[in-house]
C-alpha cells in the first residue's frame, strides 16, 4: 500500500530510521495509517522489500479485545532467540497496544527495561494515556499528524482514483489516510469501513428510523464509539470545505456526536445517550 505522510511525521520516521531507539510509540486515531507506518518502518529497518517474510518480525494484535498476558510471555520466548549479525535484526509490532491487560502491560515493561539486542518495538495506540505511565516513558514518541487536504487529493490522483472518489472518500474519512484508501479500495478490512456504512445510514435516515436504530446499536459498545468518531471526523472534513449551505447542518452534527462521545466516557446510559444523538442529528 502506498503511503502519505505530514511532512513533519515523514521527518520524525526518517530520523528515527537513522538512530532507532528500542521503542516507538506510534501514536494517531484510527484509521491515520499507523499500521501501514509500522510496516513501512520495520521494511526500512531490516533492509527488506516485505517483513511479513522475514524470519525474526512479528505482528501482535488483540484476540478479540485485549492482548493477554500469555501473548506476551510467549513474545518473551520469540526474544530469547539468539541471532546472528549486527543492527537492528528483529522487530515486533504491537497493534492497539492499548488493550494489553495491565498484567500484559506489566510484563511487556520488562522487555522495555531490558532491550534484547538487535530488537526494535513498534507499538501503536490511539491514545498513549491509555497505556500505563511505565510502559510510555520507556519509549520514543511519534505523533501521526493528519496531511494536508491538497496532499490527500495529489497522493490518491497519482494512484489513479478520479477526483469525485476521492472528495467523497475525503468527506467519509474526514481526511484520515488509512481509511480514506480503504474506501477508495472499496475493501472491508479496515475496522472503521463499517462504522462509516453506519453513520451514512444514520445521517440519511429519518428520525424514525434513526430511534429504531438504537436498541441495535446500544448493544455494540465498541461499534458505537468508532460510529461517533467518524460522526465528528466527517463533520470536521465538511466543516473545512466550508460550504455555507451545510454549515449549521454539519456543525449540529459535529456537537451532538461530541455530546454522546463525552457522555459515554462519563458513563450515561447508552440507550439514553443514543436517544439524545438521534434526535439531535
Amino acid at each position: 500500500m502506498s503511503i502519505v505522510l505530514h511532512p513533519t511525521t515523514k521527518l520524525e520516521l526518517e530520523q528515527f530510521t537513522v538512530r532507532p531507539a528500542h521503542a516507538l510509540l506510534i501514536v494517531g486515531p484510527e484509521g491515520s495509517g499507523k499500521s501501514t507506518i509500522s510496516r513501512r518502518l520495520a521494511a526500512a529497518l531490516l533492509q527488506v522489500d516485505n517483513p511479513e517474510n522475514y524470519p525474526h518480525y512479528r505482528t501482535i494484535e488483540p484476540d478479540g479485545h485485549t492482548i493477554s498476558i500469555e501473548t506476551i510471555r510467549e513474545l518473551l520466548n520469540f526474544t530469547k532467540l539468539k541471532i546472528a549479525g549486527e543492527g537492528i535484526r528483529r522487530i515486533i509490532i504491537i497493534e492497539q497496544a492499548q488493550t494489553m491487560t495491565t498484567e500484559a502491560q506489566n510484563a511487556m515493561l520488562k522487555l522495555l527495561e531490558e532491550p534484547p539486542e538487535g530488537t526494535v518495538f513498534l507499538l501503536d495506540v490511539a491514545n498513549a494515556q491509555d497505556l500505563l505511565p511505565t510502559v510510555r516513558s520507556r519509549t520514543q514518541q511519534l505523533s501521526v499528524r493528519q496531511p494536508s487536504a491538497q496532499a490527500l487529493e495529489q497522493h490518491f490522483a497519482t494512484q489513479g482514483f478520479d477526483s469525485q472518489r476521492i472528495k467523497n472518500a475525503m468527506l467519509m474519512s474526514g481526511g484520515l489516510p488509512g481509511l480514506m484508501h480503504a474506501l477508495l479500495l472499496g475493501s472491508e478490512e479496515h475496522p472503521l469501513v463499517q462504522a462509516v456504512e453506519q453513520a451514512r445510514a444514520i445521517l440519511k435516515a429519518s428520525t424514525f428510523e434513526r430511534l429504531a436504530m438504537v436498541d441495535l446499536l446500544a448493544k455494540q459498545k465498541s461499534e458505537l464509539t468508532r460510529v461517533l468518531f467518524v460522526l465528528q471526523q466527517m463533520a470536521h472534513a465538511a466543516l473545512r470545505q466550508g460550504n455555507t449551505n451545510s454549515l449549521k447542518r454539519w456543525s449540529q452534527i459535529l456537537k451532538v456526536a461530541y455530546d454522546a462521545s463525552e457522555a459515554l466516557a462519563n458513563n450515561a446510559q447508552t440507550k439514553l445517550v443514543l436517544t439524545n444523538l438521534m434526535l439531535g442529528l
